[in-house]
Order: C-alpha cells, then sequence, then structure tokens
C-alpha cells in the first residue's frame, strides 16, 4: 500500500481493495469481515487477492469450486482480461467444459505424471478423458431407471429470517415433497436461501425458522440435529470445513460425532 509520510495511507488502501473485489463481481465492503462471507465470496476475495499483486504468473487451483455459473463468467473474463495484459495463467479444474472454454493448452496429468498434452486446435474431449482415466469411456453418463416410490418427506411453509433485519426473510413460505428412489435438486444463485432452507429442515439454522415437516406422512416435531437424526436425516454441510468436522479430531472422532 502506498504510503502517507511514516503511516498507510489507509484511504487508498480501502479504495485499492474495493477495484479488486469489482474486478471479481464482489459488491461488498473492504471492510467486511472475512468470517460473515460466504464461501463463494471467500474464494472470490482469495482470487482477488492473488489477482491485486499483479502477478507475471498467475496459478488458479479450482478456483470455480463453490463458484455460481454467473460468477464463474466473471472470473473467466478477469482471465481474457489478464491474458490481454500478457499475464500468464495455469487453470487447474476438474470441469472440463471450463478447461476447454478458457485454455489455450491442455496438460493431462494422471498418478503424478504428464499422460498428455492438447493444443486449442487438436482439443478431443473422448480422447482427453481417456488419458485422464487410462482408458476407454463409451458411455460417460449411462441413464440410471429407479422406481419412484411413495412419499417420504413433505415439507411445507419453510421460512427463515434474515440475520441482520428481522423484518425480511431469506426463505419465505417454500414448500416440496420428496419420494422413495429420487433425488430432489435445489437450485439457485449465492444468497437465494438453499443452505438456509435445508438447514431450517434439519434444525442447524442459527436464526429464527419455522416450518411443518411430515415423514412418512406423520408430522415431525424436529427443534435441532438431534431430533433430525432421530428421523432419518442426515446433512452434509455446505462448507464442510466450518461446519461439517471438527479438524483437531481424528476420522474416527468425527464419524462418530452423529452417535454420540
Amino acid at each position: 500500500p502506498q504510503k502517507k509520510g511514516k503511516g498507510i495511507d489507509w484511504r487508498k488502501v480501502y479504495h485499492d481493495a474495493k477495484e479488486a473485489l469489482e474486478k471479481v463481481g464482489l459488491d461488498i465492503s473492504p471492510r467486511e469481515m472475512m468470517r460473515n462471507l460466504s464461501t463463494s465470496q471467500q474464494q472470490l476475495v482469495a482470487i482477488a487477492k492473488a489477482i491485486s499483486a499483479n502477478p507475471k504468473i498467475l496459478v488458479l487451483d479450482e478456483p470455480t469450486s463453490t463458484l455460481t455459473k454467473a460468477e464463474s463468467e466473471t472470473l473467466f473474463e478477469v482471465l481474457y482480461d489478464l491474458k490481454r495484459r500478457g499475464i500468464a495463467c495455469i487453470y487447474i479444474s476438474h470441469k472440463l467444459d471450463e478447461v476447454f472454454k478458457i485454455s489455450d493448452r491442455i496438460f493431462v496429468l494422471r498418478d503424478g505424471t504428464t499422460q498428455g498434452e492438447f493444443s486449442k486446435d487438436n482439443f478431443n474431449r473422448d480422447l482427453i478423458v481417456q488419458h485422464m482415466v487410462g482408458r476407454e469411456i463409451k458411455d460417460m453418463f449411462p441413464k440410471e431407471t429407479c422406481e419412484i416410490g411413495d412419499e417420504v418427506m413433505r415439507v411445507e411453509n419453510v421460512t427463515v429470517t434474515h440475520p441482520y433485519n428481522p423484518l425480511k426473510s431469506i426463505v419465505e413460505r417454500a414448500s416440496f415433497s420428496l419420494r422413495k428412489g429420487e433425488i430432489l435438486g435445489l437450485a439457485g444463485l449465492v444468497g437465494s436461501g438453499r443452505s438456509e432452507l435445508v438447514n431450517a429442515i434439519f434444525g442447524a439454522q442459527t436464526t429464527k425458522s419455522s416450518c411443518d415437516i411430515y415423514i412418512e406422512g406423520k408430522k415431525a416435531k424436529i427443534n435441532g440435529p438431534r431430533d433430525a437424526m432421530k428421523y432419518g436425516l442426515g446433512l452434509a454441510t455446505e462448507d464442510r470445513k466450518k461446519d461439517g468436522v471438527v479438524l483437531i479430531e481424528t476420522i474416527r472422532e468425527n464419524i462418530s460425532l452423529p452417535s454420540l
């Protein structure tokens, strides 16, 4: 940061930080605490930090793993701009669509060794996948047919109050049902209330929430995760590191936590 006399010009620091956040599409105050941000917002701040150092080579290790499609597109525009300015980027990802979209060259790694190199004019998805897994994949997404059974859970009128504004709701009167053998997807942008909705159902929402839950036709009374588990519910949290595991304990202790 630019010095001002013997100290630091904090006005410039915050101004530059704001500009760095805008480059990755984050409309938040530079004074906001990192712990108050969502996982995807923290990811974007980390990317903004790396870009603000004006690197000659930028290495991005799965940068879009927690980003929405819109946030990923914003990041790609930033990378295109860096490319135009002559900055080299190494982009690591499991998402092949992204790799094909932004790469000029692709290196495939398997078991720590290079399996192949491809330039933009000879990208071949099937061949690249074959190099990745070590064998030919003829049917990448085989269609499975499963019998959809009776309704096992019905959720009605899920409402979750905003943590900072009690007059506003993050989730408002949401309802859905779930049947045996079914996979139900909940889609939405960051901040749309997806995590708050499932946390409220599981009894893990920290802000005020309410909902009516029926398990196999009978109304369930869930006041916390302990009650939810008694009804046969499990929750894999959005932020595993923060909410899903106790990092100072062993795997044995973490796996046994639900039973304890």
